[in-house]
C-alpha cells in the first residue's frame, strides 16, 4: 500500500508524496455524496481487487448487509460495486 505506508511516511519519504500526486499542492482526497447511509460500511484499502457480487467479511462488523442492522458471525455482506 504505497500511498499509506511509503508516500506519507517521513522517514521513507521525507519530503513527502511525489508532486505528481497532489492535488492542488494537497494529496488527493475523496468524499462520498450518495449511496450510504448511516452505520454503512465502506472499504476504503485494498478495494481494487474486489469483484462485483464477491463476499466479503469483516471482522467485527456491525451490519451484516449494507443498510440492514447484523451482528458479527452472520454471512459475510455482498460487496457493493456499482
Amino acid at each position: 500500500y504505497y500511498w499509506e505506508d511509503i508516500a506519507t511516511n517521513e522517514s521513507l519519504a521525507p519530503f513527502g508524496p511525489p508532486r505528481a500526486y497532489l492535488v492542488e499542492g494537497e494529496p488527493p482526497r475523496f468524499e462520498v455524496l450518495d449511496g450510504l447511509a448511516e452505520g454503512d460500511l465502506a472499504i476504503v484499502r485494498g478495494n481494487e481487487r474486489l469483484r462485483p457480487g464477491q463476499p466479503v467479511l469483516v471482522p467485527g462488523a456491525k451490519t451484516a448487509e449494507p443498510g440492514k442492522p447484523g451482528k458479527p458471525g452472520k454471512p459475510p455482506a455482498k460487496a457493493n460495486t456499482g
